[in-house]
């Protein structure tokens, strides 16, 4: 048999045997050429002042060194896989140095079959990515089909670089290893000590300790219990211990657990029970390191993931917030302006009136103790605060003496928690007025730009209102007295009416974003930056769910093989296929179910730490990222059983 029918019947056989690594090359090599596709699309080009090339650079920069680190990690499973065959080679009389051509030029065609398979799919679906992207960013450009030639040349530049990495790693590995340690290295298993160490069970109980106790760093990185210097401290603080935490979670909190259960049923294991828990117990200590990677990374991913989407889902109800009515005027005469250009084009619409007090309030005798040290009124709880009447409010009654709050932005929310019987002072000019807190009341009243970032508005009783109002400060503090909202009855007129507005120049620009005066404006420069973040927390999330998830299934597979002796000797005791089946589904699940399980726990604390930053509902676009990641997880469990039934049913 030649070299060439060599190289050809292992890269058959690879093939067939690594189906799922195949595929999953293919579709790394889909999504970079996508990304860089998308890179060079006209729309792209169109708003290079937005942007978006350069935050869909930085998306490519950490989806190469997603893929690189997946392939090295794989080669390096290949390898140790492939030690018996590389030793039966030498044994018969090839050359290392022969062996290495074999192995790169079978690592050549599988690459250049991919890289060239890949690109085709990723041209095939360049138009769609980019239709999607613009749609998440209602942006009104046209995607077209085409093929990029830089996107084509950056592809093979940068696999070609991968390759040769590849190449060098087998040339250090086959120049490592002897020919005894390469027909041992694959049969070298884990540490599979029959009994846990107190030091491993201190491990165990440390490592579960850190990682509740991060919890609880989390839980108050952004409550507004700590102060504004002290956060980037506790982040770096609390990322370490959820680091190391996991890592000793796998290096002995798992041992420790399963042995409790072992002692438990006093020896007394089902076959299920051996074949599942003495495996994982032991193979999960060998393999912290790497378990710790792709759980902190998974965290990372679905909680920048949940975040994003958070962001997105939010729009609509961040637009309300920061602007209440569909359009904010701030004179009488603006307002005649764009009411008439409103009847002349036919639009129905509707206005409230409100006029609108700065003033300085104490909010020291309101506020819990405590509960806003992070915030600047620690140090000086005087605020600027923006006062109406109950007058200008629908549905609302103010009683002397009291004061009805609108609830604060959601950035502030968590920051801001107001005593049942607080007292607020506003002060004037003159003196101050000290009013009992009532309630807070959930609806927005002021557009964002009138309200202090995002501070609730005081509604006071008409009277007190008409006395606040002749000791107010100077003009230059009041500098929109007036508030002017105009809804539409047919929200369907909004973009119309957008364009109306921005002709007759009604944007106010004294150095705050412009848009804060029309909901339709807020909603689409949103949209453009959430939608693009989300495209690509997407596209990475999915690019690293199919490394990690290849690297695990990758060492299931190793381990099948390895346990494949077992599988015999228990066959001809006369266990079934389906009686040994029952323990491996279980020790998949756990395999692939802990890590997974942990990641979430992970990313719930870290989305839940800072979600009311990026938007306003967390539980339902934090559950959809969630169960999207835990189905596609999924299938890397089922393929491994799959593979499994396999090595059962060819064990005897």
């Amino acid at each position: 048999m030649g070299v060439n029918h060599l190289i050809l019947q292992n890269l058959k056989k690879n093939m067939k045997q690594d189906s799922l690594y195949v595929l999953a090359l293919v579709f790394s090599v889909m999504l970079y050429f996508s990304f860089l596709t998308l890179q060079d699309d006209a729309f792209v080009h169109e708003n290079k002042d937005m942007g978006f090339g350069t935050v869909l650079q930085a998306g490519t920069a950490v989806l190469i060194v997603i893929i690189l680190v997946f392939l090295l990690y794989a080669n390096h499973l290949f390898l140790k896989r492939r030690s018996k065959e590389i030793g039966l080679l030498e044994i018969i009389g090839m050359r290392k140095r022969d062996i290495l051509r074999v192995l790169s030029a079978e690592s050549f065609l599988l690459y250049a079959g991919s890289l060239v398979l890949g690109m085709l799919l990723g041209f095939s679906v360049s138009k769609l990515s980019a239709m999607v992207l613009l749609n998440m960013m209602e942006m009104d450009s046209m995607a077209s089909l085409h093929f990029s030639s830089t996107a084509a040349v950056q592809s093979v530049l940068a696999f070609s670089v991968m390759y040769f990495l590849i190449l060098i790693m087998n040339v250090l590995y086959l120049k490592r290893q002897s020919l005894l340690t390469l027909f041992h290295a694959k049969s070298i298993s884990e540490n599979k000590a029959e009994k846990i160490s107190v030091f491993t069970a201190f491990m165990g109980f440390l490592g579960i300790i850190l990682i509740v106790s991060s919890y609880g760093f989390l839980t108050k990185l952004f409550s507004g219990d700590i102060a504004k210097k002290q956060i980037g401290d506790l982040a770096i603080t609390t990322a370490i211990c959820l680091m190391m935490g996991t890592y000793l979670f796998y290096k002995g909190s798992v041992s420790l657990i399963f042995q409790l259960i072992r002692k438990r049923k006093e020896g007394y294991l089902t076959l299920n029970q051996v074949l599942s828990l003495s495996s994982i117990m032991f193979r999960m200590k060998s393999n912290a390191l790497m378990l710790t990677v792709i759980t902190m990374v998974s965290a990372l991913s679905i909680g920048l993931s949940s975040l994003a989407y958070i962001s997105y889902y939010s729009i609509e109800k961040a637009a309300k917030d920061m602007a209440p009515h569909d359009f904010s005027v701030f004179t009488e005469k603006d307002a005649k302006r764009f009411t008439a250009a409103l009847q002349d084009n036919r639009i129905v619409y509707s206005m409230q009136r409100m006029q609108v007090l700065q003033v300085m309030a104490d909010l020291s005798q309101a506020l819990v103790p405590g509960s806003y040290d992070g915030l600047e009124i620690s140090r000086d709880p005087r605020v600027r605060m923006a006062v109406v009447s109950e007058q200008s409010v629908q549905d609302i009654n103010v009683p002397p003496n009291e004061v009805v709050l609108t609830k604060p932005a959601d950035t502030l929310q968590e920051a801001l928690t107001f005593k049942k019987s607080g007292e607020l002072i506003l002060l004037g000019r003159k003196g101050a007025i000290r009013l009992h807190f009532a309630r807070i009341e959930s609806k927005t009243m002021l557009p964002l730009r009138l309200t202090n970032h995002g501070f609730p508005v005081a509604i006071v009783n008409e009277d007190q209102f008409q006395q606040l109002a002749k000791q107010a400060p100077a003009a230059e503090f009041n500098k929109y007295p007036l508030y002017i909202g105009v809804d539409l009855a047919n929200k369907q007129d909004a973009e119309s009416a957008e364009r109306i507005f921005r002709e007759l120049g009604l944007y106010q620009w004294d150095g705050i974003w412009k848009g804060f005066e029309s909901q339709w404006e807020i909603s689409y420069i949103k949209k453009q930056g959430s939608g693009l973040l989300m495209f690509i927390a997407g596209f990475l999330g999915l690019a690293f769910l199919i490394a990690s998830g290849c690297i695990l299934y990758f060492k299931q597979i190793e381990e099948s093989e390895e346990d494949k002796a077992h599988y015999t000797v228990l066959r001809k005791l006369g266990f079934t296929q389906e009686d040994l089946l029952g323990g491996i589904r279980i020790k998949q699940m756990m395999n692939f179910g802990i890590p997974l399980a942990l990641g979430l726990c992970h990313s719930f604390f870290f989305v839940k730490s800072g979600w009311f930053i990026f938007g306003s509902e967390m539980w339902t676009p934090m559950l959809i990222v969630m169960l999207l990641y835990t189905i596609f997880y999924s299938v890397y469990g089922l393929a491994s059983i799959r593979h499994d039934k396999r090595v059962i049913r060819d064990s005897l």
